[in-house]
């Protein structure tokens, strides 16, 4: 791995976690209503989980890269075209669940509050499908 390789890696993985870190400023949103009917607001998750998964993806493959382990590097050299149709196919379309504007489904209106798992775990594959096309594409190995 180049040196230019590994200050992008590390830069982005900062970066992942930085943003993390913002989640204090980002907006909430309804968690559950209690048994009086009040609304029980919380942070938006999603997005953390995802920043946080793009930089434990970048981490492990800067780790496996760095230790010069020779079976990951001849793996990844050949299944970089798998890993790229992967990271693309859950970035898009796993990751469009995040910014669709309305809960509803064949006609059904979902409360926030039963669809925020759905978005957090939406979040962690988006993050890893990003982490996979930044990992593909930009290789630096």
């Amino acid at each position: 791995m180049t040196l230019i390789g590994k200050i992008f890696y590390l830069t982005m993985i900062v970066a992942s976690f930085w943003l993390c870190t913002r989640v204090p400023k980002w907006p909430k949103e309804v968690v559950a209503i209690d048994e009086f009917g009040r609304e029980r607001l919380g942070r938006q998750l999603h997005f953390m989980v995802g920043f946080a998964s793009l930089a434990v993806l970048l981490s492990i493959h800067l780790l496996l890269a760095q230790f010069a382990i020779d079976d990951y590097r001849n793996l990844f050299q050949h299944r970089r075209d798998e890993a790229a149709n992967a990271g693309w196919w859950c970035f898009i379309t796993i990751g469009g669940f995040l910014i669709k504007p309305t809960q509803t489904i064949a006609g059904y209106s979902f409360k926030p509050a039963q669809t925020r798992p759905v978005r957090i775990l939406c979040g962690a594959v988006s993050g890893i499908g990003l982490g996979l096309l930044v990992v593909s594409y930009l290789p630096f190995l």
